[in-house]
């Protein structure tokens, strides 16, 4: 078989390719067609493989064929049962062909064992829950019936695998690149107001082009203080091992991160003898980094896994969009921003042994006191180093650079415009401050709108903190220039007894510009906006509090 290697070799990949994304068993003679030398071989190699996938898959093969020779396929009007494909926590599905419209179907029904847990109300949710859907990534329901025996919920077949099962043969940008549409229903589904709640691999299949569909949405919902202690322990938060906390679509973004670590290194994060060392385990969030168990794992998609599975939801992303677009810079090739907590303990725990030797070095008088300090100066550095992103800053585009410049230069230069207003009277009527100040103020929202969408954040906000600086500035010329609100020169209680500005101008400009600067913040998430909003709340409350006597 050897001297044949050469040979061998497309023709066994091609069965193995058929076998796996398509499920056809090819004969060795089809393969070799002309090669009849290559026959015997071949089937050697084709009987091999499959005595190989059968050992791995264990009892599961069965169920991937259909029910034993002992079950009874279960009927439904309209449809011929032709397979049972699998089993879950609620019920067993069947593969099915819709006898009207001749296509294949998958048929879900509750189990029949008496320890299943599903009851029809949960079976009714589920079918509500996916009926919502119209994504392709998520599996389509056509019909409901809860009549029939057994009540059965009729939905897309999805002809591919198991995500667990064909992820690990995928290169690590495939491997993203399904996660990030996986994201994206998901973010479908948070919209909607539910989160799925029990995602694992087994409940994402992949198709031939390595769509993924998601399936079960049995134990899905929106309310945030019910299905505690539900789904498959291996996937579930620590949230949800506690009722007196709340469960959102954080939650989700744990079990992706769970997802994740598993593709990248074949293992969970956490495992145990028994379901409480695993809990346990889950509760202290302290997984071995993926790369001690597979070196081949690219450090960026290690820190998102671990950033996507924090312990506390705070420190997660705060969405699967969030999470996609990490995803997206790892294939872009830029940064990733996740930098986990995990990095952190594990770094800190690995260094007290070695602080604890430079003690002992210098106990025995092997060093000298200047060095150890210089060693434990080197540790010291290590914690206060600075995050990735600061270091990212440091090396701006010229483009960046360009736009950072124009909005400084822009603000700047408005401001002298506000002086020649204020101080030397040079600016008259309201036509101009509209073009000098509120051109600009609506062009700098706009190109920040495009470049927060384009994931140019960071300039985006800069953006947005120069809009927001030019607000109150146009705000106050425009009162002046208008007469609104303006008061007379030493009227009582203003803040300014020059009449420059009035109090009620004073409240209604920081009001204004607080509710803007507080939506953007809302929008971005973003601490310099939040920062600034801040300062604006602190200038209105200043500002109604001169009307209760403050100057005096």
């Amino acid at each position: 078989m050897t001297e044949h290697a050469s040979d061998l070799e497309p023709l066994f990949a091609r069965f193995v390719e058929e076998h796996v994304l398509h499920g056809r068993v090819l004969a060795a003679a089809d393969l070799c067609g002309a090669r009849a030398d290559l026959v015997a071989p071949l089937e050697r190699l084709i009987a091999r493989y499959r005595s190989i996938t059968s050992a791995l898959d264990g009892d599961s093969e069965p169920l991937a064929r259909g029910a034993s020779a002992g079950d009874s396929l279960p009927q439904f009007d309209g449809f011929q049962t032709i397979e049972r494909l699998g089993a879950g926590g609620m019920g067993e599905v069947f593969k099915l062909r819709d006898l009207t419209l001749d296509r294949i179907v998958a048929g879900k029904v509750i189990r029949r064992d008496p320890g299943a847990p599903a009851t029809i109300a949960e079976f009714l949710r589920e079918a509500r829950s996916m009926a919502l859907f119209a994504d392709r990534r998520i599996v389509r329901i056509f019909e409901f019936r809860p009549d029939a025996d057994p009540p059965v919920i009729i939905m897309e077949h999805v002809d591919g695998f198991e995500l667990g099962r064909i992820g690990p043969s995928l290169e690590f940008a495939q491997r993203a690149r399904v996660l990030i549409d996986i994201c994206g229903a998901l973010e479908h589904a948070h919209a909607l107001g539910l989160q799925h709640r029990d995602l694992k691999p087994s409940n994402i299949m992949l198709d031939a082009q390595l769509s993924p569909r998601i399936l079960d949405f049995g134990l899905s919902s929106g309310h945030p203080y019910r299905g505690h202690l539900k789904g498959t322990l291996y996937y579930v938060a620590p949230e949800q091992l506690d009722p007196a906390q709340p469960i959102d679509r954080r939650t989700d973004v744990y079990a992706l991160g769970v997802v994740l670590y598993e593709l990248l290194c074949g293992r969970s994060p956490y495992a145990g003898s028994t379901d409480e060392a695993v809990i346990s385990a889950i509760r202290e969030g302290q997984p071995r980094l993926p790369v001690e168990i597979d070196p081949r794992v690219p450090e960026p998609l290690q820190a998102v896994a671990l950033k996507a599975m924090e312990r506390d939801p705070l420190q997660r992303y705060q969405s699967a969009l969030d999470l996609a677009a990490d995803l997206q810079r790892y294939l872009d090739g830029r940064p990733v921003h996740a930098r986990p907590t995990v990095y952190a303990s594990t770094l800190g725990a690995r260094v007290a042994p070695h602080l604890q030797q430079v003690g002992e070095w210098l106990r025995l008088r092997l060093i000298y006191p200047h060095e150890a300090e210089r060693l434990r100066s080197a540790y010291r550095a290590l914690d206060a180093r600075e995050d990735d992103w600061i270091v990212e800053s440091r090396a701006l585009s010229y483009s960046q650079i360009a736009l950072y410049l124009g909005a400084f230069l822009l603000v700047c230069g408005s401001l002298f415009y506000f002086a020649a207003h204020r101080w030397y009277d040079a600016v008259r009527g309201v036509v101009r401050p509209l073009l000098v100040l509120g051109l600009p103020f609506a062009g700098l929202n706009a190109a920040a709108h495009l470049l927060y969408r384009r994931e140019h954040k960071a300039v985006a906000v800069a953006f947005l903190l120069a809009a927001v600086g030019l607000l109150p500035l146009l705000l106050v010329i425009l009162f002046h220039e208008t007469g609104l609100l303006v008061v007379a020169p030493d009227t009582p209680g203003q803040l300014f007894q020059d009449g420059s500005i009035s109090n009620r101008q004073l409240q209604v400009t920081t009001l204004v510009a607080c509710l803007w600067c507080g939506t953007l913040a809302l929008r971005t998430r973003t601490g310099a906006l939040s920062t600034v909003c801040a300062l604006l709340v602190l200038c209105f409350g200043l500002s109604v509090l001169t009307d209760l006597g403050l100057r005096s």
